[in-house]
C-alpha cells in the first residue's frame, strides 16, 4: 500500500470529522491498521502535513490541525482575496470552450451536491471557472486553503 494511499484515506478520515481536530496519529497504530511498515506511513504523514491537514513534529507526533478563531478568519480572508482576484483574471482570458468546460463542471456538481462528494464536485466546478486565468501557483494555493476550509 502506497504513502498516497494512506495518505488520501486519513485525509477522507480527517474531513469526514472520523479523526477529530487535536487527535494524534500514532504511526504504529496506522501501519498495523494499513498492515505496512512506518516507512510508508512516515511518507503519507508528510503528504498530510504538506496539505496542511496535520501538524508535524519529526520524531515526535502527528496531530490533526485544530484552528484558532482568528485562523480560520485568516484563512478565508485570504480566499476571498485569492479567489476574487482569480476569477477577475479569468473573466478577461475566457473563451467558448472554456464556458463550456464551466457549465459541465456545474452540471456535475449540482449532481455531486446531493452525495459524500460535494465537496469533490464544488472544487471542481470552481476550478473550472479559475483554469483561465492561468496561475497555476495562485490555484494551488487556493486548494489548499479550500481544503483547510473542510476540516
Amino acid at each position: 500500500m502506497s504513502a498516497e494511499h494512506i495518505a488520501t484515506a486519513l485525509e477522507t478520515e480527517i474531513v469526514g470529522g472520523t479523526l477529530r481536530p487535536g487527535e494524534e496519529l500514532k504511526q504504529g497504530e496506522i501501519a498495523e491498521r494499513f498492515s505496512v511498515s512506518r516507512i510508508p506511513v512516515r511518507d503519507a504523514l508528510q503528504l498530510l502535513a504538506a496539505r496542511g491537514l496535520i501538524d508535524l513534529v519529526p520524531n515526535r507526533r502527528a496531530r490533526v490541525i485544530r484552528l484558532t478563531t482568528a485562523e480560520i478568519r485568516e484563512v478565508y480572508n485570504l480566499r476571498i482575496l485569492l479567489e476574487t482576484d482569480c476569477l477577475s483574471q479569468a473573466i478577461k482570458r475566457m473563451e467558448p470552450e472554456d464556458l463550456d468546460r464551466i457549465s459541465m463542471a456545474l452540471a456535475h456538481s449540482n449532481i455531486d451536491a446531493a452525495t459524500d462528494s460535494w465537496a469533490e464536485g464544488d472544487w471542481a466546478f470552481h476550478r473550472s471557472l479559475y483554469l483561465p486565468a492561468g496561475r497555476p501557483r495562485q490555484l494551488a494555493m487556493i486548494e489548499d486553503l479550500r481544503r483547510t476550509c473542510r476540516i
